[in-house]
């Protein structure tokens, strides 16, 4: 091949393996999946949170008288008491906001918490209370989050400040139910080392003459 056939030929064969290479890179990509497009987070409209709300000052009253009927200990009936006071009042700050927002509160417990009403109805003494306690640490976390999502996200200003305004409160009842917790924990193995204790000596055999 002359010198000039090759000047010819080699820049059309880098052209044609070029393109070539292009062809390839493009069909690689369509066949690429397309990416998944990110799920969007759940906005809680301010009507939505004031059901909830209101579902959550139902059933901590509700659950007060209970308690307060079927606790076993002084300390549950008087957290009971503390709750059930606290929650009326709520509710009726809740129902003047939700008027003036023309939102319908609701009548009854929804099925979440009313099965848990169910549950703990059929308990007493040092079981209704540990069912409690444990339901209150739970709901009150529950709570929080929910107050404190609010305070910050909600779209009316009133609904904003009552969150904000509410949500000391609900703190100061989680730290509370927590410490009940702790105690009710703390009693347990007190009485069951007691026990061990107990049952774990034994006598000296007599001695014989």
């Amino acid at each position: 091949m002359s010198s000039l056939n090759r000047n010819i030929y080699m820049p059309r064969a880098f052209a044609m393996l070029a393109c070539c290479a292009m062809v390839l890179t493009i069909s690689a990509r369509a066949a690429e999946p397309a990416p998944t497009p990110a799920a969007k987070a759940e906005v809680m409209t301010d009507a939505e949170f004031l059901m909830k709300a209101a579902q959550i000052d139902m059933a901590e009253v509700q659950l007060g008288k209970l308690a307060h009927e079927k606790g076993g200990s002084a300390d549950v009936k008087d957290f009971a008491k503390h709750m059930h006071a606290d929650h009326e009042k709520n509710t009726a700050e809740l129902h003047k906001l939700a008027g003036r927002m023309k939102v319908e509160m609701p009548k009854a417990l929804d099925v979440k918490h009313q099965e848990l009403f169910d549950k703990l109805q059929k308990l007493s003494g040092k079981a209704f209370d540990e069912e409690y306690i444990k339901a209150m640490v739970d709901g009150h976390k529950d709570a929080v989050n929910l107050f404190e999502s609010s305070a910050k996200n909600a779209q009316n200003q009133d609904v904003r400040g009552f969150a904000a305004n509410t949500l000391p409160k609900l703190q100061e009842h989680l730290r509370m139910a927590q410490n009940a917790q702790a105690k009710m924990a703390s009693s347990d193995v007190k009485q069951s080392g007691a026990s061990s204790t107990g049952t774990g000596s034994s006598s000296e055999p007599s001695g014989t003459k």
